[in-house]
């Protein structure tokens, strides 16, 4: 696929959504599309390299979710059901009509929520590196990290640990405060450490197409557990990419976004 350059930062926009100011790019046109970051992510800088080319076949909307980015978070929460509440409401906002949903990571797993709580949002999910349970390797690499407990991060051990991290982190959310990357670490933590405890049911009872998508070597991901989510969800594909790691979306963009085209216009054929 070809390299596009486009300063996305030209297409960005503000929606007043579930207590929120979100800021999203909204950028190509067509069938409208929704890219999630990771956590501690934002859209440019998940997504720079993506939306370009997947912007040549769809209307793409990517918003710094709650917290991240330019996205503000006034009530102080962190939950993935709320921040699927987040989403749910700016596909409401824009009026978006059965957008295809592509999230990783922490985006994943709120495209997750939001198949599982919104049945009618959107018939087609890519959702790339998500938990059904926490890994023993997840949870260890947060406690190397300085992540104690949900709420309770140990700063300085983290900036000795990971200051590259820290860095990258310090300017992606430096709309918010030069220091605003703690608050947001202390709070995201909470996320990250509290059990979701899903039911194999609610996995049965999704009812869109979606795209399990991981990669072989996924630091987080057992691929077992990929694996089950696969086999639980009725209308599931799955993608296992080869000698890839949890860095998947943004170190192999070329494969990441041929298979979400490839998935999307797949489905839209077969419910056409």
């Amino acid at each position: 696929m070809m390299k596009i350059e486009v300063d996305l930062t030209k297409h960005g926009h503000f929606a007043s959504v579930n207590g929120i100011e979100m800021y999203y790019i909204d950028h190509g046109e067509g069938d409208p599309l929704v890219m999630l970051h990771g956590g501690t992510g934002t859209a440019l800088g998940n997504w720079n390299s993506h939306i370009p080319a997947l912007s040549q076949e769809f209307r793409v909307i990517a918003p710094d979710c709650r917290g991240h980015g330019r996205t503000n978070n006034p009530s102080g929460e962190w939950s993935y059901d709320l921040m699927a509440d987040d989403i749910a409401a700016l596909v409401q906002e824009l009026g978006l009509q059965d957008p295809s949903i592509c999230g990783w990571s922490d985006g994943g797993q709120i495209g997750l929520e939001l198949a599982m709580r919104y049945p009618n949002l959107a018939s087609k999910y890519i959702v790339g590196a998500v938990w059904k349970d926490f890994s023993e390797t997840y949870l260890q690499t947060l406690t190397d990290r300085g992540f104690e407990g949900p709420g309770k991060v140990n700063i300085d051990h983290l900036q000795t640990a990971t200051p590259e991290w820290v860095e990258a982190m310090r300017e992606l959310h430096s709309h918010q405060g030069f220091d605003y990357w703690k608050e947001l670490l202390v709070g995201i933590s909470t996320l990250w450490l509290t059990p979701m405890n899903y039911d194999d049911e609610v996995f049965r009872e999704i009812s869109a197409t979606m795209l399990i998508l991981v990669g072989d070597r996924d630091q987080f991901i057992p691929l077992e557990d990929a694996l089950a989510m696969y086999r639980l969800i009725p209308n599931a594909e799955m993608a296992v990419v080869p000698n890839a790691d949890h860095s998947l979306s943004r170190s192999k963009v070329e494969i990441f976004t041929n298979i979400v085209v490839d998935f999307i216009n797949r489905n839209q054929a077969n419910n056409s």
